[in-house]
């Protein structure tokens, strides 16, 4: 289904790579401000899903964002420009997501079910990504040369997850277990055959935008804002309701039952008050896909191939 939307996105950025090329003679361009860059990116990123957030019923965005969940970014990209107001670029970045209901400062709104709710999860992202940027100055004064330029973003991205649970050892230890096999909500059992087993690849479309200051002519730092729409719900392994935790009986290994079993309903650690199971209780809310984000600074330089034909141009002629 989602691959409509990589298509789509495939088709624009071609058009959009193309257009410059039919109308290159008819158009001035400053060569100089088309010379590939390349550059790393440091940060911060931020999960939105269905665990962890703010005060009252979780949201959108910034709005249901806990700060104490940032995690560090890091990334490498190319960009190649093919007209003066558009860049090409190529992004390969690391992060670590996480999110938990725990960290949610109660103040007796309706932020206390997701509490209660005391899941948490981590997961490390491994992210490949062609983005198009597009520079509005450039775009109707035909030249950007100062150093200060801001610019949009727009592209699509692959991503790998895999996505882990705090189990409680009945020693008193804790460890970081997988939840994907344990098929917490019921995913890909006869059960409930309207839930599937996800993929631990999947696509994400990109937007954001960011501001860039060239120091000199082969260098630059700018900063960015980068979001991401994935078309999974399960970043996190949260999305419907709650099973009966005896199918677990029927598809795990006796050695995974207890694990499984904690990992799926864990209020009880937290509200000695709780039931001891919430079979068809919401866990997660499957109507709204999970997304992230990074902000990151970015540090940069420039491929000068036109200085390099400068400088042998001007060696001193050979005479015969």
């Amino acid at each position: 289904m989602y691959w409509k939307y990589i298509i789509t996105i495939l088709l624009t950025n071609g058009i959009m790579i193309g257009y410059p090329q039919l109308t290159y003679s008819q158009t001035v361009v400053n060569k100089a401000e088309k010379k590939p860059e390349i550059g790393i990116e440091l940060g911060s990123a931020f999960f939105l899903g269905d665990l962890g957030g703010n005060k009252g019923i979780g949201t959108y965005f910034i709005k249901d964002l806990n700060m104490t969940q940032t995690t560090f970014y890091k990334g490498l990209h190319f960009t190649f420009f093919p007209a003066y107001w558009l860049g090409i670029r190529t992004t390969l970045c690391q992060s670590k997501l996480r999110g938990d209901d725990a960290a949610i400062t109660p103040t007796g709104g309706a932020e206390i079910d997701r509490r209660n709710r005391n899941l948490k999860f981590r997961s490390i992202l491994v992210e490949s990504s062609v983005s198009a940027e597009i520079y509005p100055g450039s775009l109707f004064s035909r030249t950007n040369t100062g150093r200060l330029k801001y610019y949009l973003l727009s592209g699509f991205s692959l991503f790998y997850f895999n996505p882990q649970g705090e189990y409680y050892r009945p020693d008193g230890t804790t460890s970081w277990e997988y939840l994907k096999p344990l098929r917490l909500e019921g995913q890909g059992t006869l059960e409930y055959p309207d839930r599937k087993n996800y993929k631990l690849i999947q696509p994400a479309l990109i937007a954001g935008g960011g501001i860039k200051y060239y120091f000199s002519a082969n260098k630059y730092l700018s900063i960015e804002i980068k979001y991401r729409k994935s078309f999974t719900d399960y970043l996190d392994d949260v999305s419907t309701s709650y099973i009966d935790p005896q199918l677990f009986n029927n598809y795990l290994d006796p050695s995974m039952l207890p694990i499984a079993r904690q990992l799926n309903y864990r209020e009880p650690l937290y509200n000695n008050a709780a039931n001891a199971t919430n079979i068809g209780g919401q866990r997660g809310d499957p109507t709204d896909n999970d997304s992230f984000f990074s902000t990151a600074v970015h540090f940069g330089f420039v491929f000068d191939r036109q200085s390099r034909r400068k400088y042998k141009s001007q060696k001193c002629p050979r005479y015969y």
